[in-house]
């Protein structure tokens, strides 16, 4: 670019400088005039050649000078890109560094997360397992205490008196009911009278209360339902749901049987008992109540069998209901007056 200035500027200067000797040919002058032309030529030549140095030298000061600017600015826009590049590439592995950073932090905070969920659930774990087995340690050690009391039992018969209430505090298995049976036959042995006695009551009501479905089916028990079930008050001794637990598994069983005759002694005695028990009754109206349902319900469920002896029984059952009417009206009446 700067060479074509510079011979713009000859083309130019050349061409002024024949200018005027074109002209002077064109009207010709004199000798004098043509050495004053060409002295004057030759001033305007040294004048421009003066001009052209100057402007040369400007030229290529401005030329040295554009040079060097476009070299410092080639250096800024390389030490820029250079730094660019330096910051890219520091930027990019701070991003990686970062990114693995963080995505350790992310796996280390889902490992420790999962760590704590495990020791949750192992914790609770073994919170169950250990509550499992307290409670089955807790019923293991009942289960011994009971066959420690059932082999004392079965030495000393007559201290049924004193393991009553414990007794019916526990769950008594079949190996217990068996031990139990071998210790009320060592009473009965033991025994001078046939007749029951306190022992015998306290037998009738552990095994009425944890094995009623043997009462009538196991020959032993049997026998000692009989004994027992006629005697005062041992209805009374029954809480509400040992009592529907009596019938439904003992008393209602033995009526479906296809020998049902077999069983009217039992039948009967447990009617006459509930019955005296209803009339009898000091335990109050509530007691009076479930009793009276649980006979209604006997009688109809007996049907037409054991007429004769249901027969009578309803009999006393309503004489006792209409009593009760009347002393009910009896006592409403002076209530009212």
């Amino acid at each position: 670019m700067l060479k074509k200035i510079i011979y713009f500027l000859q083309v130019l200067c050349f061409i002024s400088f024949l200018n005027p000797v074109f002209i002077a040919n064109a009207e010709a002058p004199s000798a004098f005039n043509n050495n004053e032309i060409i002295e004057e030529l030759r001033k305007q030549n040294v004048q421009l050649k003066s001009e052209f140095e100057l402007l040369t030298k400007k030229v290529n000061q401005e030329s040295s000078i554009t040079d060097k600017s476009f070299s410092s600015i080639s250096n800024q826009l390389s030490a820029a890109s250079t730094m660019l590049t330096w910051f890219s590439a520091i930027l990019t592995l701070a991003s990686i560094v970062l990114t693995a950073t963080i995505a350790w932090l992310s796996n280390k905070t889902q490992k420790a997360a999962q760590k704590a969920i495990n020791a949750l659930e192992d914790t609770q774990k073994l919170k169950t397992d250990i509550d499992e087995n307290l409670r089955e340690l807790n019923l293991r050690l009942i289960d011994d205490e009971t066959t420690h009391l059932l082999e004392r039992l079965q030495k000393y018969p007559q201290d049924i008196l004193n393991m009553t209430n414990m007794l019916a505090l526990r769950k008594l298995n079949t190996a217990h009911i068996t031990m139990l049976k071998t210790a009320y036959e060592k009473l009965i042995t033991q025994l001078e009278r046939s007749e029951p006695c306190a022992s015998t009551r306290s037998f009738f009501l552990t095994v009425a209360q944890h094995a009623p479905v043997d009462l009538l089916n196991d020959l032993t028990w049997r026998e000692l339902f009989n004994r027992e079930i006629r005697t005062d008050y041992i209805i009374d001794c029954f809480y509400d749901d040992e009592l529907l637990d009596l019938v439904n598994k003992c008393i209602k069983p033995a009526i479906n049987q296809n020998n049902f005759a077999d069983y009217q002694q039992e039948i009967s005695g447990f009617l006459c008992s509930l019955l005296k028990s209803i009339e009898d009754s000091i335990n109050g109206i509530y007691i009076q109540k479930i009793q009276c349902e649980v006979f209604e319900d006997l009688i109809s469920f007996l049907g037409s069998k054991m007429d004769s002896i249901t027969s009578e029984l309803s009999e006393k059952y309503e004489a006792w209901r209409n009593t009760q009417l009347e002393s009910v009206e009896t006592i409403t009446e002076k209530i009212n007056s």
